[in-house]
């Protein structure tokens, strides 16, 4: 589905090339500026937006999120360090490669495919020691919400 959108994208972007034709640059067949006019009528910069805002269009996404700790005193701080992947729900024999969490806690997981993934946070490094979280990849950009607590 996403490369019959990104063709059409493509099909369309050619289109509205041949709207903005100058006769003087290059000569086209007789009816060609004719055809070009009448498809400026039809194609504008909306048909264009639509299809790109289309979600199966996002061929890669990027997903970001942080991860904190509260310590004895009831005070949130944030995880340095601690390993993240995602995990296809429908395909869990391919996960992502891990990321470690950077100094204020965020991780940034790049070029995610659209769908419905779990995020898997390993604060210990033991499989037994994982806190997930559903997530939907559906836009360039998306944040895990509210930020994921650790033990």
């Amino acid at each position: 589905m996403t490369r019959v959108l990104v063709s059409t994208v493509v099909a369309v972007g050619a289109l509205v090339g041949l709207v903005s034709y100058d006769k003087k640059a290059l000569p086209l067949p007789e009816g060609t500026a004719t055809a070009s006019m009448q498809l400026q009528d039809r194609v504008s910069g909306d048909v264009v937006r639509d299809i790109l805002a289309t979600p199966d269009v996002v061929a890669a996404s990027l997903v970001r999120g942080q991860v904190y700790r509260v310590n004895p005193y009831g005070q949130p701080y944030v995880v340095a360090g601690v390993a993240v992947r995602l995990v296809h729900m429908q395909n869990q024999y391919l996960p992502s490669d891990f990321v470690n969490t950077d100094r204020d806690g965020m991780f940034y997981l790049y070029n995610v495919p659209a769908g419905d993934w779990v995020v898997e946070v390993w604060y210990t490094g033991r499989p037994e020691h994982i806190v997930k979280r559903g997530v939907r990849v559906d836009r360039p950009l998306v944040d895990v919400l509210p930020p994921i607590q650790v033990p």
